[in-house]
């Protein structure tokens, strides 16, 4: 009997923990906010973190300023933001940041409010960037929003940005770009960004030539990539287009969507087959000389003399192999349709490249 109620007891705790496991695990995580603190009030927006670039001169304000002063933590008026605190400018082009520590390889989700005021028509676009530095001379991500009219507000809660491998602190910045019409003022308040699941990379190998961006996609969801530009090579080498595999078998097909880790290869010309074309097309025009006149073959060897000194030269680039074999093509056109030994006769020049070919021009 007294085994029994020991056994029901102990049944009883395992069932009540469980319970507190359950309500435990039920309650919804809040996210952190990379921006917390951005807002505090007790102070400027340098008290509270904000920074902009040691080249640039600013006025850090306070919430006891006037309307006028630049930089400041700003509540209720003028954008009826209530008791909710709003980083106020009056200046336009200034990049303002915020120091924050990301996670490599995630994505965030920026959310808030915006606001402008020009005293009449006209549009501003607000940049948000993640960057290493306060200039934000090469951000890492980036995103925009753009506002029209005069006093108007904007609530958004969308903008993406994600953390590539390595970038583990760096800035938050923000500013605004006057398209068109007046500029007096703008804000932003109630910011959000929060951590929304892991970044997937593609990643663009070169082999050799100029690096292109990666670009990211979230975890989960499928994504088309955005071909880009045609690196370049300091060689010369033509580039030869993107492949999927490093055998250079598969051509990359940009309209396919993708789920997963992806790497796409570039292709060049090898600087060998270029070569062993000029030397083939050497060839060709030396047997191009036969039946010409002595002014003829003196042209040709002149040009096949310059060709073979760039095959010769174990510093020649693939650019000077594509440049000789367009001078040798160039010269194979002239000797048999022009002359560069010319006779004049009677008000006409006439000109013998060929032993056969007589050619009379004005």
């Amino acid at each position: 009997m007294e085994k029994q109620k020991q056994k029901t007891g102990l049944c009883k705790m395992i069932s009540a923990w469980m319970i507190c496991i359950v309500l435990v695990m039920s309650v919804p995580i809040q996210a952190q906010n990379l921006l917390a603190g951005w807002d505090d009030t007790t102070g400027t927006p340098y008290d509270a973190g904000w920074r902009v670039d040691e080249s640039i001169s600013v006025t850090w304000g306070n919430l006891a300023a006037s309307s006028g002063n630049r930089y400041r933590i700003n509540v209720g008026s003028p954008a009826s933001n209530g008791a909710d605190q709003m980083l106020y400018i009056t200046e336009a082009d200034t990049k303002y940041g915020y120091p924050v520590r990301p996670v490599e390889n995630k994505f965030y989700q920026l959310s808030g409010k915006v606001w402008r005021r020009n005293g009449g028509s006209g549009s501003a676009t607000f940049n948000f960037y993640f960057a290493d530095d306060l200039l934000a001379t090469k951000p890492v991500s980036k995103n925009s929003l753009t506002l029209s009219g005069n006093n108007v507000v904007n609530t958004f809660n969308s903008l993406r940005f994600v953390a590539p491998e390595g970038f583990t602190s760096g800035y938050f910045l923000w500013d605004v770009h006057v398209n068109s019409g007046n500029w007096n003022e703008a804000g932003i308040w109630l910011l959000q960004l929060t951590e929304l699941g892991n970044a997937v990379s593609v990643k663009f190998d070169t082999n050799g030539g100029s690096s292109v961006d990666s670009q990211y996609f979230l975890d989960g969801e499928s994504y088309t990539i955005s071909k880009p530009a045609d690196p370049v090579k300091d060689d010369g080498s033509p580039f030869d287009g993107w492949y999927a595999d490093k055998e250079f078998t598969i051509p990359y097909d940009f309209s396919v969507s993708i789920t997963t880790a992806t790497t796409v290869y570039a292709k060049w010309e090898d600087a060998s087959v270029v070569k062993a074309q000029l030397q083939t097309l050497i060839s060709e025009v030396e047997d191009a000389k036969e039946g010409g006149t002595e002014a003829g073959i003196n042209y040709l060897q002149t040009v096949i003399g310059e060709a073979q000194a760039i095959v010769d030269n174990s510093g020649s680039t693939i650019s000077d192999f594509t440049a000789a074999i367009s001078n040798l093509n160039a010269a194979l056109a002239v000797y048999h349709d022009h002359s560069l030994k010319e006779l004049l006769v009677g008000g006409n020049h006439y000109s013998r490249f060929l032993g056969y070919d007589l050619h009379i021009y004005l």
